[in-house]
């Protein structure tokens, strides 16, 4: 019994310690909102893991020690799908898609 438990929590360890391989980073973007209507240059602001690249619509940023990053992104008038992509050092990816609307 003692030997079953060892290996559970061994196993767990093991899968805690590889999420990275498994999963993509965590990405959430707070800025803009979906359908959002803007004025001006695009401010995107979000949180992933810390220091990893950021890519917002192919420009590349890289999240501080907290995992935060925050952009002004110039967009000409009109509709826009804005999207936002991280990868982790396997390359796995999150990815999130907004569209707005610039005036």
């Amino acid at each position: 019994m003692i030997g079953g438990l060892l290996l559970l929590l061994f196993g767990g360890y093991v899968l805690f310690q590889g999420q990275d391989v498994f999963f993509g980073p965590p990405l959430s973007l707070f800025e803009p909102a979906n359908n959002a209507l803007i004025e001006g240059s695009v401010r995107v602001r979000g949180r992933t893991d810390p220091f990893t690249k950021v890519f917002i619509n192919e420009f590349e940023s890289v999240s501080d020690k907290e995992g935060n990053f925050e952009e002004a992104i110039p967009f000409a008038k009109g509709f826009h799908v804005l999207e936002v992509v991280t990868k982790n050092r396997f390359n796995k990816e999150a990815r999130v898609v907004r569209q707005i609307v610039v005036r």
